[in-house]
């Protein structure tokens, strides 16, 4: 071999050599950037999965997406026609929620009509300083255009209501009493209005005046704060009333505070069906 061929090869041996260190150190360069970066993705990915574990409204990822939309509000109304008791039926509520109720139905009625239609009834005094008298499942107690008036029950409304209905047989009252105020809701949802009981302003209800029932000799007490109004709604978090307190129109209140006051008055409810 030359001398020439000798320093050839020995420069290309050299060349190899550095391109072999060279191509290396780019390697060693890459792997640690992506290690690095591997490191910073699976920080991140550790963090977020952290969040939605603990999270106070989520327990997935999806459900931590979920809670970012909008929530629309369900809600359901029916126009109902709007009557007051103000300056007429002091304590005439239940007469006026049925006006309104028929109305709703095409019946041309008004509240004189259907005070015409139920039936009324006084306290008496007794010797020993009481009073006795029917309950107000049976008839309105006292006088529905007086402050002192008590006012009447389901039974006594049904019975007003059905004197109309009986007219043309388009529907029939029905008593829901005892009905959870849950199961009142698909009536609203198919267009048809119910009759609640609950209170004034749904302010909270105490023991009133008690009397003996004249045919059952128990003594009864009524429950101050008595109110009757129409159910024509509902949203996410209220109910929706037709209150014909104080000319209050269309109100809504709180739905645990609704289902409260529904339940001091014996939950109470009249619907119509379609006949």
């Amino acid at each position: 071999m030359s001398h020439q061929s000798g320093r050839r090869r020995k420069r290309a041996e050299r060349f190899i050599l550095i391109l072999f260190f060279f191509t290396v150190g780019i390697a060693i360069v890459f792997f640690s950037n992506y290690h690095a970066e591997n490191q910073k993705i699976s920080g991140r990915v550790t963090q977020k999965l952290s969040q939605v574990q603990s999270g106070p409204s989520s327990s997935s990822a999806v459900a931590l997406l979920k809670s970012q939309k909008p929530r629309l509000a369900e809600k359901k109304t029916i126009s109902v026609p709007y009557i007051s008791q103000q300056g007429s039926y002091a304590t005439g509520c239940e007469l006026v929620s049925a006006a309104m109720f028929l109305n709703y139905y095409k019946y041309p009625v008004s509240v004189q009509d259907v005070v015409a239609q139920t039936p009324f009834s006084n306290l008496q005094p007794t010797d020993n300083g009481g009073f006795t008298g029917k309950s107000p499942s049976q008839t309105f107690i006292g006088d529905p255009e007086s402050e002192t008036g008590f006012g009447c029950y389901a039974p006594v409304i049904i019975s007003a209501l059905n004197s109309f209905f009986r007219k043309d047989n388009r529907m029939t009252a029905v008593n829901l009493t005892g009905t959870g105020f849950d199961n009142l809701i698909p009536y609203i949802n198919q267009g048809d209005p119910v009759i609640v009981w609950a209170t004034i302003n749904m302010q909270p209800s105490y023991a009133g005046m008690n009397w003996v029932l004249e045919d059952t000799g128990e003594t009864f007490t009524w429950t101050a704060e008595e109110h009757c109004l129409v159910l024509v709604g509902y949203d996410a978090d209220k109910y929706y009333f037709n209150d014909p307190y104080d000319s209050n129109g269309v109100v809504g209140y709180d739905k645990a505070l609704v289902l409260q006051r529904y339940g001091e008055l014996g939950k109470q409810a009249v619907a119509a069906v379609h006949t």
